[in-house]
């Protein structure tokens, strides 16, 4: 019997400015057992949205992921996008960018809402939150 061990190359993420873009390098292997790095100094240097106006993605040295990396990015990309930050998630793999557009396909309801229900809000949260965007 052959017993695989798996070792995880510890998840971190890198962030480099270039004139009005952050670039964030996502590095090791994203899941869920592993040790996630605080994304407070991103969200820092994404700030107000005055001096970033663009976030892009580096992903050659991302190794194995899972829904923790999903949260992870959801929460850069809801970030950006409430600063007027213009997210660019074409860099990543395509198995994530099709995972973000199941997110973001579908707007949010509103808690109690019933099926069928038409919430007057719903649009322009999703219009907000998608709006900057690119795929």
């Amino acid at each position: 019997m052959t017993v695989m061990t798996v070792n995880n190359v510890p998840c971190e993420i890198n962030v480099s400015r270039k004139e009005q873009t952050l670039e964030a390098a996502i590095i090791g292997d994203w899941v869920l057992d592993a040790e996630t790095p605080a994304l407070d100094a991103v969200l820092a240097q994404l700030g107000d949205g005055m001096d970033i106006k663009r976030l892009v993605f580096s992903t050659e040295a991302l190794g194995r992921w899972d829904s923790l990396l999903m949260t992870e990015l959801i929460r850069l990309i809801d970030y950006g996008a409430k600063q007027g930050i213009q997210v660019d998630t074409t860099t990543l793999p395509e198995g994530i960018q099709g995972l973000l557009s199941l997110v973001y396909a579908v707007p949010e309801r509103g808690w109690g809402a019933a099926p069928g229900d038409s919430n007057p809000m719903a649009g322009s949260h999703w219009q907000r939150r998608t709006a900057n965007i690119s795929r």
